[in-house]
């Protein structure tokens, strides 16, 4: 799936002018690599890529805070309510809470009730009945600042048979909208 808006970053300055237009981004398969921006964003998905998958993703035990801590504090933990009617943040990272000015901890996606919300629930779902990593950029609506994300969302398996996912959320370009300050 593409539907890059490739001026989000070719030309912060337009998207600053006009943050309505920036339309969200996804990718995934063999697109993600090549669309990365972030090193840390690519890092993480070499460390998920070499964790072992014997049927469907990884187990979940297998990326505990000591293997996530070069990236725990622009981690989310996103548990499916009602089969992936809904999802609830077990944890929402100190570094996005920072940049964001708010955390999501204990709350859902639904909370949102945005065009980035509806984004992000369509993505949470897709991974999760697929068991696909996905890529998104977007820019941060609901955010203090202009923001723009780069998300890998990574699906693992829970021991009870379940899944969560592991989802970065990294600022690839921030600055303050025009008339904040």
């Amino acid at each position: 799936m593409q539907t890059e808006q490739p001026w989000i970053f070719d030309n912060l300055s337009k998207a600053l002018a006009d943050p309505a237009a920036c339309v969200p981004t996804a990718f995934s398969g063999d697109e993600i690599r090549g669309r990365i921006r972030e090193e840390r964003t690519r890092s993480l998905l070499t460390f998920y890529e070499w964790l072992p998958a014997v049927a469907g993703p990884p187990q979940r035990s297998l990326a505990d805070a000591f293997s996530l801590k070069p990236w725990l504090g622009s981690l989310m933990i996103l548990e499916p309510l009602e089969d992936g009617a809904d999802f609830r943040y077990r944890l929402y990272g100190s570094a996005i809470v920072e940049v964001a000015g708010f955390d999501m901890t204990g709350r859902k996606v639904s909370d949102f009730g945005s065009r980035t919300g509806a984004f992000f629930m369509s993505i949470y779902r897709r991974s999760l009945s697929s068991d696909k990593v996905w890529l998104t950029h977007n820019l941060g609506e609901h955010a203090r600042r202009f923001v723009v994300w780069e998300r890998l969302i990574l699906p693992f398996a829970t021991s009870a048979g379940g899944r969560h996912l592991v989802v970065s959320n990294i600022p690839i370009a921030v600055a303050l909208p025009s008339g904040k300050g």
